[in-house]
């Protein structure tokens, strides 16, 4: 018969081990958390850049478009 005092040391080496693999899965799940925040804040940012290039280019179209006009108004 096995002594109450070595099973109890047991489940105490198991819970243990289970606490570690629930730390690292856990700072696993963080970094990948951390990962997808990182790849969406660049994937905004990108789309932002290509908007604010689209709003730059509209500008400078309806400026030149207002400029001619403003010129053959003149004429």
């Amino acid at each position: 018969m096995t002594k109450l005092s070595y099973k109890l040391a047991d489940l105490s080496t198991r819970v243990g081990d289970i606490e570690a693999r629930a730390e690292a899965f856990k700072a696993e799940q963080q970094e990948k958390r951390e990962q997808k925040v990182v790849a969406m804040k660049a994937d905004v940012q990108a789309q932002q850049d290509k908007l604010q290039a689209a709003v730059r280019s509209n500008s400078d179209e309806i400026a030149s478009a207002w400029a001619a006009f403003n010129q053959s108004m003149q004429d």
